[in-house]
C-alpha cells in the first residue's frame, strides 16, 4: 500500500464519469487546452481538446441526431473542434485537420472558420 485516497482525492478514469461529470469537465479541459496552446504545446493542447470532444461525442450519442438537445451540444462542441483543428494544423497533421473541419461543414456549410 503506497497511499490511501479518499473519495474526491483522485481523478476518475474517464470511462467512470457520468454525463454530469463529463459536462462539468468540458470547460476545464478547454481552458487547459487554451493555456497549453498559448505556450506552444500544441500536442498537449490537442489532447485536452480531444478529451473534451470525446465527452461531447459520448453525450451526443445519447440524443437523437438533429434534435434540439443534440444541436445544442453540436453548437457547444464547435469552438473546441476549431481549436483542435488549429492544433492539428500547427502540428502539420493536415489530414486530421481536414477530416475534423469536414465534420463542422457537414452540419454548417457556411462556417467560415472551418473552410
Amino acid at each position: 500500500l503506497i497511499k490511501v485516497l479518499h473519495p474526491g482525492e483522485f481523478e476518475k478514469d474517464t470511462y467512470l464519469l457520468n454525463d454530469e461529470e463529463k459536462q462539468r469537465q468540458i470547460p476545464d479541459l478547454k481552458l487547459a487546452g487554451n493555456n497549453l496552446y498559448n505556450v506552444g504545446k500544441y500536442d498537449e493542447a490537442a489532447s485536452k481538446y480531444g478529451q473534451a470532444l470525446q465527452f461531447f461525442e459520448d453525450l451526443m450519442l445519447k440524443e437523437k441526431p438533429n434534435d434540439v438537445e443534440w444541436r445544442q451540444l453540436d453548437l457547444q462542441r464547435r469552438p473546441l473542434l476549431l481549436n483542435f483543428i488549429q492544433c492539428k494544423l500547427k502540428l502539420g497533421d493536415f489530414y486530421s485537420a481536414i477530416e475534423h473541419a469536414t465534420t463542422i461543414l457537414d452540419s454548417d456549410p457556411t462556417d467560415r472558420k472551418a473552410r
